[in-house]
C-alpha cells in the first residue's frame, strides 16, 4: 500500500510509512497550544527531509483540511 500522507511505499498492511508515522507522532505529542515555529522545529529535529515534511503537512488524509490549513486558520483566530 501507499502512504497516506506522502504516497511511498508504505508496507503491505500498512497505511502510512516510518517516517510520517514519526512525524505524526511528534504532532500528536505537542501540547494543544503550540505554535507553528514549534511544529516545525520538532518536525526538523526527527532529521526527516524537508520534502516529506512539506508533503506530510500538506496531505489532506481524513478530508477536514491539511495540517497546514488547520494551523493558518488557527494564527488567523488568534489575530
Amino acid at each position: 500500500m501507499k502512504c497516506v500522507y506522502c504516497s511511498k511505499k508504505a508496507g503491505l498492511f500498512k497505511r502510512i510509512c516510518s517516517d510520517c508515522r514519526r512525524l505524526a507522532d511528534v504532532f500528536k505529542n505537542l501540547p494543544p497550544s503550540f505554535g507553528f515555529r514549534e511544529l516545525l522545529d520538532q518536525l526538523f529535529e526527527t532529521g526527516i527531509s524537508n520534502e516529506k515534511i512539506d508533503r506530510f503537512l500538506q496531505a489532506d488524509v481524513e478530508g477536514r483540511g491539511s495540517i497546514q490549513d488547520h494551523m493558518t486558520a488557527r494564527m488567523t483566530n488568534e489575530v
